[in-house]
C-alpha cells in the first residue's frame, strides 16, 4: 500500500509511521511528533478515524506505534503526555479537503 500523508508538506516530525526506514532516524527531546501517532494514543481515536479519508494513515500509525515507542524512549514519553490531552479531531467531521484545493 502506497500511503500519502496530507500533512507531509507542513510536517516537521522526524519520525513518520509511513516511512519504511523510520528505524534509521533519530528524534531529539523537543522535536515535533507525528499527528497520527499522537492521535492513536487518545481515547476513542479509532471511532473518530475509521470513517475518515485518512483512516489508512491512522491504521498504519496504530501498527507501528508499539515498535516506535520501544525504539525511541523520547517518543514514548511524548506520546504518554499526549495521551492525556484531547484529540484535535472532532467526533463528527463534516468535510475534509486532503488535496489542499479550495473549491469555495
Amino acid at each position: 500500500m502506497n500511503l500519502k500523508c496530507p500533512r507531509f508538506n507542513k510536517c516537521d516530525a522526524p519520525l513518520c509511521p509511513i516511512d519504511p526506514e523510520w528505524r534509521k532516524r533519530t528524534m531529539l527531546k523537543n522535536e515535533r511528533v507525528c499527528h497520527y501517532l499522537t492521535e492513536v494514543t487518545k481515547e476513542g481515536a479509532f471511532d473518530r478515524y475509521i470513517q475518515r479519508p485518512d483512516a489508512d494513515l491512522y491504521l498504519k500509525a496504530s501498527e507501528e506505534i508499539v515498535a516506535m515507542r520501544e525504539v525511541f524512549p523520547v517518543l514514548d514519553k511524548r506520546l504518554e503526555k499526549s495521551s492525556r490531552l484531547r484529540s484535535r479531531i472532532p467526533t463528527v467531521q463534516l468535510e475534509l479537503d486532503f488535496d489542499g484545493d479550495n473549491h469555495s
